[in-house]
């Protein structure tokens, strides 16, 4: 939706904390998201990145279990790694480096 509107009203409506208004380049005003819809947005992405990772936790909780049952010089060979951790510790490390990769855009 798109209207041409006088400076006086862009910058009253750009002081009403309704909305957003901005110009686009033909001098026309648009309007964007409320702060409560940004909000709201807001709040689902951190809801949808929690359970991503906790879904991927206890994903890389079992590989990291089940990666204890080979022996260390096999596992150190197959991980390309030298460090220890616990078992929590690297399904943790597993999940940051995945998880940020599918908010990415």
């Amino acid at each position: 939706m798109s209207s041409t509107l006088s400076s006086t009203e862009l910058i009253e409506n750009c002081h009403n904390n309704t909305s957003n208004t901005y110009l686009d380049g033909e001098g026309s005003a648009m309007t964007t998201m409320s702060h409560s819809q940004i909000n709201e947005v807001n709040i689902r992405e951190a809801r949808q990145f929690r359970l991503l990772y906790v879904v991927c936790f206890m994903l890389f909780l079992m590989v990291a279990l089940a990666g204890r049952i080979i022996p260390t010089k096999w596992r150190n060979k197959i991980t390309g790694t030298t460090v220890k951790r616990s078992v929590i510790g690297e399904a943790k490390a597993a999940a940051n480096t995945i998880v940020p990769f599918a908010f990415m855009a």
